[in-house]
């Protein structure tokens, strides 16, 4: 998905099962891709209620850049959770976002 330089873009992930009492030995991390970032890019990254500012650090896989978030697992609800990016560089595309679930 291409994304516009410095204006949010959204969009969501489905969650199957509701894990607002999971417990506190469940954790869940959001990975987020993207390519035509570098490595001083630092995108701003959104799950639901959880703002995660700029995010630096990003993970370079080939020719993506894979930022990781943890969020707090309270704040994700059963069915659609909204994710919403920012980024500062106008050749940039969001290229997948995943949250992984760990038991």
């Amino acid at each position: 998905m291409p994304l516009p330089a410095d204006e949010y873009a959204q969009t969501s992930l489905h969650v199957p099962e509701d894990l607002r009492e999971a417990g506190f030995d469940v954790t869940a991390e959001l990975r987020v891709d993207f390519t035509g970032l570098t490595a001083a890019s630092t995108p701003e990254i959104l799950f639901g209620s959880a703002n995660f500012g700029p995010t630096a650090d990003g993970q370079q896989i080939a020719d993506i850049r894979r930022y990781r978030c943890q969020v707090p697992v309270q704040s994700i609800g059963q069915g659609a959770n909204r994710v919403m990016v920012k980024v500062q560089e106008s050749s940039a595309k969001l290229a997948g976002a995943e949250l992984w679930i760990h038991r």
